[in-house]
């Protein structure tokens, strides 16, 4: 297996970003702005990503296998503002858990007509929540070859579409109003930022200790650059082979990009895709989220009963439960209202500003413990560093503005998440047992040194 140890991680970076709603953003990207534009913020997301990876590989090496944001936050910043990080990263994961089971019912209703797509999430659900529990997990083979055809899959017909009418990629590489389109980046770069989101799951899965002083630290930027080709090259192929107008409210692009390029066999194809994403990604999601409301419970943050584990197995049973009745409730909620993109949105302005969290995590860490190892150190400048955390912060406000139609259903999105996570963390603080040490924002393995 010490072969296949890097591209195993890689597959799990790699596999976590391709998600259904990942093909969803892509069509908020053509309602945003054009092609070339989007391309830039692409590369533009790439580049924070990057770096960000860097910053969370130092983070990993300094705490291997940890279950990363519970860990590396309240190490930086004490207990009330690490709780805050995390419910809201919880809020990401309860909107997008019921965005991805909604829109493969989408997909499964475009693939079998008649299917009604809510029901579609309530099996899908039952089973994720069934194969949790019961401790299932993708073997690592079968993780690597998923991701590998996933991938192979979206470069060939991202290709197929782009060479097919050179005259229509030209078209939709058109720059339109500069100034205006210019304008628009920002938030551009904002949803491009989510569409790399999940290269960092990585981190607690590590075969060995020695995985943590090069190959997963350097596994996170591979896995952005493999997913940045990917990326790049479909959305030149969706864009040549659909308009723009066809983007309007389209929730799985894919399909009817398959359907174009391959035929009546296309949407076939785009549904084992996004069979085999949501296998990669909602499953082995929900399982390191519950872990981490488990490790949360464990400290005293949360009732008793959502760190009841199963001893057969480890599985954290209490919280797959939790997370799965959430799940079902977003999914029913966000479907019921047609709020899939506003919630992808929402998410990616989450995202932004838990990304920007890591970096600081990571330089707070090196001024407060700086005699811990680190077996890999990020070899950006500081003040590079400090430049992407304030960067991050605008695109991902600017992302809150990405759809103009629904801008006040965003914003208000945006402030609800903020809110919840605020009060969560007030009363996780005030039930727990060290109440006095966690509000004086001292972390107590801090305390201890």
């Amino acid at each position: 297996m010490r072969r296949l140890e890097f591209p195993f991680y890689l597959s799990v970076g790699v596999g976590m970003a391709l998600s259904c709603s990942s093909f969803m953003m892509v069509a908020g990207l053509f309602e945003v702005t054009s092609l070339l534009w989007i391309l830039l913020a692409l590369v533009l997301g790439c580049v924070f990503c990057g770096a960000l990876a860097l910053s969370i590989g130092e983070l990993a090496g300094m705490y291997p296998s940890a279950p990363a944001i519970v860990t590396y936050f309240k190490a930086a910043f004490g207990d009330r503002i690490a709780l805050m990080f995390i419910y809201l990263y919880l809020v990401f994961i309860v909107l997008i858990a019921g965005v991805e089971s909604y829109l493969f019912g989408k997909v499964a209703e475009a693939v079998v007509p008649g299917l009604p797509p809510l029901a579609v999430v309530v099996v899908l659900l039952v089973s994720v929540v069934t194969a949790n529990l019961l401790g299932l997990e993708l073997p690592r083979l079968i993780q690597m070859v998923l991701t590998a055809a996933a991938v192979a899959v979206i470069l060939v017909l991202g290709v197929a579409g782009a060479v097919r009418s050179p005259g229509a990629t030209a078209d939709a590489l058109g720059t339109g109003n500069v100034l205006s389109s210019l304008g628009l980046v920002p938030a551009a770069v904002g949803l491009t930022v989510f569409l790399f989101m999940g290269f960092e799951w990585v981190t607690p899965v590590g075969l060995r200790p020695d995985a943590y002083a090069r190959k997963i630290p350097w596994a996170m930027p591979a896995a952005v650059a493999i997913l940045f080709v990917a990326y790049a090259l479909f959305l030149v192929g969706i864009g040549a082979t659909l308009p723009r107008s066809a983007f309007k409210d389209e929730l799985i692009p894919q399909v009817p990009f398959f359907a174009d390029v391959l035929g009546g066999t296309g949407k076939y194809l785009a549904g084992i895709l996004s069979l085999s994403a949501i296998v990669s990604t909602f499953n082995a999601g929900m399982m390191s989220a519950s872990r981490l409301i488990y490790a949360v419970a464990r400290q005293g943050y949360l009732p008793r009963f959502v760190a009841t584990i199963r001893p057969s197995t480890g599985a954290p049973v209490g919280g797959v439960l939790l997370l799965g009745s959430l799940g079902l409730a977003s999914a029913f909620v966000v479907g019921g209202l047609g709020l899939q993109l506003v919630a992808a949105v929402v998410g990616a302005t989450i995202i932004c500003a838990i990304y920007a969290g890591y970096i600081g995590s990571a330089l707070r860490l090196r001024a407060r413990d700086p005699d811990r190892p680190r077996p890999f150190r990020s070899p950006l400048p500081a003040g590079v560093q400090k430049g992407v955390i304030g960067l991050l912060a605008i695109i991902g406000a600017a992302s809150l503005f990405s759809l103009p139609d629904r801008i006040p259903e965003a914003v208000v999105g945006g402030a609800l998440s903020a809110l919840v996570a605020y009060l969560l963390s007030g009363w996780s603080i005030r039930r727990s047992p060290r109440p006095a040490l966690a509000r004086r924002g001292v972390a107590p393995s801090a305390r201890a040194r």
